[in-house]
């Protein structure tokens, strides 16, 4: 879905006031919200074996 709305969004950011600005702006938005999410709930697996990380 992000592959679709990606070059839409971008392009429409673009086209708007802010320019590139605003496109490097929304792409560091976007990248902080994943590393926020990940840190927020994935499950640390170093230094344990798969068996005990695989439901």
């Amino acid at each position: 879905m992000g592959v679709v709305l990606g070059p839409l969004v971008v392009g429409a950011v673009y086209a708007g006031s802010t320019g590139l600005t605003g496109v490097f702006a929304m792409l560091g938005v976007v990248a902080l919200l994943g590393a926020l999410v990940a840190a927020t709930f994935c499950e640390e697996t170093a230094g344990r074996w798969l068996e005990e990380v695989s439901p």
